[in-house]
């Protein structure tokens, strides 16, 4: 019984990431890369000036 709750559970979690990761804007993924690539350039001008 509780293997069973345990696949359901790992099977939900799955569905559920691959649903938000199907209806994520573009906007938002985008908005995560250039926060990466600021935060890269900030820290590379720190650093060499």
């Amino acid at each position: 019984m509780k293997r069973l709750l345990w696949i359901t559970g790992i099977i939900a979690g799955l569905a559920v990431f691959w649903l938000m990761a199907q209806s994520s804007s573009g906007s938002l993924i985008q908005g995560y890369r250039e926060t990466e690539v600021a935060s890269v350039a900030d820290a590379m001008e720190q650093l060499y000036g």
